[in-house]
């Protein structure tokens, strides 16, 4: 919509690392992707996906690399740091 009614905005999302398991996760990104739709999804990881460690749900190095296998530019920041973020 923000696109389409050629708005200078963006939406943004945020979620926890255990909603990159999910198909909704997959189909938002390949969606925001396709469309290049003024999205940023902010994912928190607090290590812990729902009630699995990280480290055993993921076999990539967390969730950073999804948004790239679709073409977005991702980045990784230190959350404890308000200028990164």
């Amino acid at each position: 919509s923000l696109k389409m009614d050629k708005k200078d905005a963006c939406a943004i999302t945020y979620f926890g690392d255990g909603g990159t398991s999910e198909g909704d996760f997959h189909a938002a990104l390949n969606f925001a992707a396709v469309m290049e739709a003024p999205v940023i999804f902010f994912c928190r990881n607090n290590g812990w996906t729902i009630s699995t460690p990280t480290s055993e749900q993921f076999r990539s190095d967390g969730a950073v690399i999804r948004g790239q296998a679709y073409g977005m530019r991702s980045i990784r920041v230190d959350g404890n740091d308000a200028l990164a973020v």
